[in-house]
């Protein structure tokens, strides 16, 4: 993080515009790397960031759409087109996700000056404008910094998709009727 946080005052100083997006992914891989195997496989100055930005983004993309076992739960267990494995879920996910997110609550912050104000405003009181990187602790006490990347989250949702209940009963919805056990699929 202190790479990223470094590239943008770094850019700021030289007055040069910045690729959120792009700077954001090498971190959030950067990061995943290290954290899985204990190597950072991006360099922040590579031009490959943006390559595997875009490679990621049609993964997400094709990730995101359903899976032959969310129609028919008996084949469930067999993952037949291979869309849940832990490792492509981690890099893809985790890289796309954080991306797209961070990209998302900067638009909405820069077309928002009052939310930017008051963001600011709070990391000003709670930790100091400029005095130092923030850090996994810093972020309980920062409860409209959670509440802007929440909304974020609500108004632009990285997969919005999502199978995440099943009928208990049958039930009648909007004049249909959804027999129990079968799985529901919500558009966020």
């Amino acid at each position: 993080m202190e790479t990223l946080a470094g590239k943008v005052v770094e850019a700021s100083e030289a007055g040069e515009a910045i690729n959120i997006g792009r700077l954001a992914f090498g971190t959030t891989l950067s990061l995943l790397s290290d954290t899985m195997f204990s190597v950072d496989l991006i360099d922040p100055k590579s031009t490959i960031i943006q390559e595997l930005k875009e490679h990621a983004g049609t993964i997400l993309e094709l990730v995101g759409k359903p899976n032959v076992s969310d129609f028919f739960p008996l084949l469930e267990t067999f993952d037949l087109q291979g869309i849940r494995q832990t490792l492509k879920d981690m890099f893809i996910g985790g890289t796309c996700a954080t991306t797209t997110t961070v990209e998302w609550a900067m638009a909405e912050v820069l077309r928002n000056p009052g939310i930017m104000a008051k963001a600011k405003q709070e990391l000003a009181k709670t930790i100091g404008l400029g005095r130092r990187t923030i850090q996994e602790k810093d972020i309980l006490p920062l409860p409209y910094l959670q509440s802007v990347l929440k909304e974020t989250m609500r108004l632009h949702p990285t997969a919005p998709l999502l199978l995440t209940h099943r009928a208990l009963i049958d039930v009648q919805v909007c004049g249909y009727t959804i027999p129990e056990h079968t799985p529901v699929i919500v558009n966020a």
